[in-house]
């Protein structure tokens, strides 16, 4: 109840909470059968996807990317447009994310590096600081941080969402398969029995995520969240990342993160372009409820 009635209050920081909740429009599942991939491919389809990962970790270094965030909950509506750029290492990021409001004020500023979490909010001459990058101090229900989103955008989905030691995937059967509304290509579901991102996931035959479902037991409204990945094809870069659902069928909130464009510098970015420079006599709070609350105040 504290959660349902604390984001309700933040309509000023909305869009920042809901990408720190990190990252749809509708009911997500069907009644209808989803095609499955026979088994005999079933197999290629998981060595795809996780191949397909480990070729795109090749593509390190700098990068920045637009988007747009859509938050919905109930019949509420929040646009924001936002910028995540900085560099992307394997095993670690040095990240910015720039928000801003449809007319172009900057309503914030994000800096993310070795787990600390650093935000300022120019128009209340505010800033916060956080040493658990992954957000759940907060209580926000997907402990993704900036870093395992950007590796998502960037095409490594299997980095992320599987166990970082060697585990065997479970192929579900048909009765367990996931149901996934508008996506007619057939699927294979397997499922993540251990983890951070337990649950279950449906991939394609080119070895493309499709949908993911939290396994996540709660006593709130945000257990068993689903992902929706939407892909296109793109002339120099292939088949791309294009929109990404997050959906919370219980809360009635979804949140749609849609790519508007990708860039590459020819050169990394320095720490001096990717340092957060706060004004004078600013005062650096620890990063909380009561900081949030009282900033949307």
């Amino acid at each position: 109840m504290y959660c349902h009635n604390y984001f309700n209050r933040l309509y000023k920081v909305a869009f920042l909470f809901a990408l720190l909740l990190n990252m749809s429009a509708c009911t997500l599942f069907s009644s209808k059968q989803t095609a499955t991939i026979p088994n005999e491919q079933a197999d290629l389809a998981w060595k795809k996807f996780t191949e397909r990962s480990s070729l795109n970790t090749e593509q390190q270094g700098g990068f920045n990317i637009s988007s747009s965030l859509k938050i919905v909950h109930a019949e509420k509506r929040t646009f924001v447009q936002t910028l995540l750029w900085g560099n992307v290492e394997e095993e670690h990021c040095r990240l910015r994310l720039d928000l801003r409001a449809n007319i172009g004020v900057t309503l914030a500023k994000i800096s993310e590096h070795a787990n600390e979490l650093l935000i300022f909010m120019p128009e209340d001459n505010k800033a916060a600081l956080s040493y658990n990058s992954g957000l759940t101090e907060l209580g926000i229900p997907i402990p993704f941080s900036l870093c395992e989103l950007a590796h998502i955008i960037r095409g490594q989905e299997a980095d992320i969402l599987l166990p970082k030691y060697q585990i065997t995937p479970i192929r579900m059967d048909k009765e367990k398969s996931l149901k996934i509304k508008g996506i007619e290509e057939a699927t294979v579901t397997y499922l993540i029995p251990e983890g951070a991102f337990k649950g279950r996931i449906a991939v394609n035959a080119e070895g493309f995520p499709i949908m993911w479902q939290s396994d996540e037991k709660r006593d709130d409204d945000y257990e068993n969240w689903n992902i929706t990945f939407y892909f296109a094809d793109y002339l120099k870069q292939g088949k791309m990342l294009k929109k990404l659902i997050i959906d919370f069928p219980k809360a009635k909130k979804n949140i749609t993160f849609t790519i508007k464009e990708r860039g590459k510098p020819n050169l990394a970015y320095t720490d001096a372009q990717l340092d957060l420079v706060l004004p004078p006599h600013i005062t650096i709070a620890p990063l909380n409820r009561e900081w949030l609350e009282n900033t949307s105040e």
